[in-house]
């Protein structure tokens, strides 16, 4: 996907920066249902950083570089859910930071979270 500069963020985000599919020409991108990936005889990667769909899955890739160019960011991540993205912010915290949050939120969560 390049990266398109000279365009309003109104229309990146119309078309969710991404520039179709070469191989059939989809304008949308496809969600990916795969849970594993392809690995050669040696147990190598046959595409570098898709392992397991939790932690690297290739249907969030488009909304991540459209966020992170909306945003003018070198990056962007995405969660399949609100306590994968809370708890990724928790567990990138050092020993003292401080962190406001609700006291009504997601009991899973809140454990995390000492008072």
């Amino acid at each position: 996907m390049s990266k398109q500069t000279d365009v309003k963020p109104e229309t990146l985000a119309a078309h969710g920066a991404y520039e179709g599919d070469p191989d059939c020409g989809a304008v949308i991108p496809p969600i990916q249902p795969a849970t594993t990936f392809a690995r050669d005889a040696d147990y190598r990667l046959i595409r570098e950083g898709m392992s397991y769909a939790r932690d690297a899955n290739p249907t969030f890739l488009p909304p991540e570089a459209l966020l992170a160019q909306l945003e003018g960011a070198a990056a962007a991540l995405v969660f399949s859910a609100g306590n994968a993205a809370a708890s990724a912010v928790i567990q990138a915290l050092e020993p003292g930071d401080r962190v406001v949050a609700p006291k009504v939120m997601y009991w899973g969560l809140r454990g995390r979270i000492s008072r």
